[in-house]
C-alpha cells in the first residue's frame, strides 16, 4: 500500500473511531436525563446503545451499574430481579478493572454483595477501599453501617471511631455516632449519645449548626426519659435538667426556633409526669401547652411568609 494509501486509510480508521464516540456520548446523554429521573430501565437502553458504540466507554458501565443497582429488590426471587443484580455486578466490575480506585463503584458493589447476602465480598471490598484509601471517610461509614446492620456493635463503634481519629475537628464524625448510639443494637445508648453531641457542638462555625446540635441533645435526652420507664426519680430528672440545657441553649440562639420550643414542652410533660395530681403538675401541664401553641403559630407565619415570597407578583 501507498504512503497516499496508507495515509488515507488512517483519516477514515480516525474519522470512524471519531464519529463512533459522538455516537456513543449521544446516547450515554440521553441514558443520563432519564437516569435523573428515575426511568432507569430506559435508562439502561440508552447506556446499551452507547456500549454498542463504544465498548470501551467506562462511565456507561458505570451508570448502567447504578441503574441496575437502583432497580434491584432484596428479597424478591425472580429471574428478573436476579438478572438486575447480576448486571450490576458485571457493570461495576468492569469498572473497577479499569479504574480501581473508583470509590462509588467498590462501595456499591459491595453493598449489593451485602444485599445479596454474600458477607465475605461485601467485607472484603469495604476492607480493600480502607487498606487502599485509609483517609476516605466515607468507607468507614459504609463499613460502620454494615457492622451495625449485621448486630456487631463493637466493630461498628471502633469503626465510626476510627473515623473520627483521622479527623478530630470534623463534626460530622461524631454526629454518626451519636446516631449509632442513639439507635443502636441490642439497645439504644442514649448517655453516650448525648456526649458525642457535647463533643460535636465546639466544633460547629455558625449559629444555625449549633443550636440544632443543642436541640440534638434535648431531643436525645427526651427519649431517654420518654423510652425508659425504668430510670430512677434521680436519673430521670439529671436526663429532663440535660434536655432543659440544650433546648435552652437552642433558644438563646433562636427564641423562635419552633421545634426547640416543641421539645421544651415535651420535656416539661416527662418533668409532670413525676408529680402527684395537684396544681403544681397542672402548672407544667399549662407551659407545655403553651409552647407548643408558641411553636405552632411561628410555624404558620414561617409558612405563610414562605408561600407569600414564592408567589408570583400580581
Amino acid at each position: 500500500m501507498s504512503k497516499r494509501a496508507l495515509g488515507a486509510a488512517l483519516i477514515i480508521l480516525v474519522s470512524l473511531t471519531g464519529c463512533k464516540v459522538l455516537v456513543s456520548k449521544y446516547w450515554f446523554s440521553k441514558g443520563n436525563q432519564l437516569f435523573k429521573d428515575n426511568k432507569f430501565d430506559k435508562a439502561i437502553g440508552m447506556y446499551n446503545k452507547a456500549l454498542d458504540a463504544d465498548p470501551d466507554f467506562t462511565l456507561a458501565y458505570f451508570y448502567k451499574g447504578m441503574a441496575n443497582y437502583s432497580l434491584y429488590k432484596p428479597g424478591i426471587d425472580d429471574e428478573k430481579n436476579k438478572k438486575r443484580a447480576d448486571e450490576a455486578i458485571t457493570c461495576l466490575s468492569k469498572v473497577l478493572e479499569k479504574e480501581p480506585d473508583n470509590q462509588d463503584a467498590m462501595l456499591t458493589l459491595a453493598d449489593l454483595y451485602d444485599k445479596l447476602g454474600n458477607e465475605t465480598e461485601a467485607l472484603n471490598l469495604y476492607n480493600k477501599r480502607i487498606a487502599d484509601n485509609p483517609q476516605d471517610a466515607t468507607a468507614y461509614y459504609k463499613l460502620a453501617d454494615y457492622f451495625a446492620k449485621h448486630g456487631k456493635t463493637d466493630e461498628a463503634v471502633k469503626t465510626y471511631q476510627k473515623r473520627i481519629d483521622l479527623d478530630p475537628n470534623n463534626p460530622e464524625g461524631y454526629l454518626y455516632l451519636a446516631r449509632f448510639f442513639e439507635s443502636g443494637l441490642p439497645e439504644p445508648d442514649f448517655d453516650k449519645s448525648i456526649e458525642q453531641h457535647r463533643k460535636r457542638i465546639p466544633l460547629l462555625s455558625d449559629d444555625q449548626s449549633i443550636k440544632e446540635g443543642y436541640y440534638s441533645i434535648a431531643v436525645t435526652a427526651w427519649a431517654k426519659s420518654f423510652r425508659s420507664p425504668d430510670l430512677t426519680a434521680e436519673d430521670r430528672m439529671t436526663t429532663i435538667k440535660t434536655g432543659y440545657e440544650g433546648v435552652d441553649k437552642a433558644l438563646e440562639i433562636d427564641p423562635e426556633y419552633p421545634d426547640a420550643l416543641i421539645y421544651k414542652g415535651l420535656l416539661i410533660r416527662e418533668e409532670a409526669k413525676m408529680l402527684p395530681e395537684g396544681a403544681a403538675k397542672t402548672e407544667l401541664i399549662d407551659k407545655a401547652k403553651a409552647l407548643s401553641e408558641q411553636a405552632m403559630a411561628i410555624k404558620k407565619h414561617l409558612k405563610e411568609a414562605e408561600a407569600a415570597a414564592s408567589a408570583p407578583p400580581s
